[in-house]
């Protein structure tokens, strides 16, 4: 799957990679997907957001060659991308503790649910990783999305 993706990588072709590696993905995706059973909708999911995180490394490019500056490197951009999918639940859980009411809502990225924001009731938020329940392939498609940057160079 990886070389299927990458083959689709044009080197320093920034504005058309990115949906050409895409649809690369989602035809590999549906390929192995005997193996993997994802819905048609996770596919799309992650098809998508791989062009999206690889188009604003494309338009990191970009704007880095019009101003004559050197790009960021990958792993900034990719972590700006995280944060900018950062969702905090607007649905607060009240949960009793020591007397108190603890207010808790779930915190979400791209990748899905990844922890708590626990507010207590002395005003401290707690922020709590959930590592458990996070998506197994975010591994693969930063070690991925690395590669075709990369690639794109």
């Amino acid at each position: 799957m990886r070389e299927t993706v990458l083959a689709a990588i044009l080197p320093r072709d920034w504005m058309n990679t990115p949906p050409l590696a895409a649809a690369a993905l989602r035809a590999a995706l549906h390929a192995h997907n005997a193996a993997v059973g994802l819905r048609e909708v996770e596919i799309d999911f992650a098809a998508d957001g791989f062009g999206d995180a690889l188009s604003a490394y494309a338009f990191a490019r970009t704007r880095a060659a019009l101003q004559n500056t050197a790009p960021p490197p990958f792993a900034t951009i990719y972590r700006v991308w995280i944060d900018d999918h950062v969702q905090v639940s607007p649905v607060e859980h009240i949960y009793p503790h020591g007397g108190t009411a603890w207010r808790v809502r779930v915190v979400r990225t791209i990748f899905g649910r990844v922890g708590l924001a626990v507010a207590r009731s002395d005003g401290v938020t707690l922020w709590v990783s959930d590592p458990a329940s996070g998506c197994p392939a975010e591994h693969f498609t930063y070690m991925l999305l690395e590669a075709a940057a990369a690639r794109m160079e």
